[in-house]
C-alpha cells in the first residue's frame, strides 16, 4: 500500500474519532494509558489527522509531478 493513502486512512480514523467524541456525553479521554480532559484528547486527534491528511495532499501532490 502507499505511504499517502495510508496517511490518508489514519487521517480520516483521526478526525472521526475527533468527531465522535462531540457525540458521546464524557468528560474525559483516553490517550494510550493516560486519562486527560476531553478538550485535550479532541484536539490531540484534530491534531494528528490534521497532520496525516496534510501529509497526503503534499505526498499526492509531489507525485502528480
Amino acid at each position: 500500500m502507499n505511504r499517502a493513502i495510508i496517511d490518508f486512512i489514519i487521517g480520516l480514523i483521526a478526525i472521526g474519532t475527533c468527531i465522535y467524541s462531540f457525540i458521546e456525553p464524557t468528560d474525559s479521554g483516553r490517550i494510550f494509558v493516560f486519562v486527560v480532559d476531553i478538550w485535550i484528547y479532541r484536539a490531540f486527534w484534530a491534531a494528528i489527522g490534521g497532520i496525516c491528511i496534510l501529509a497526503y495532499f503534499k505526498k499526492s501532490k509531489k507525485a502528480a509531478k
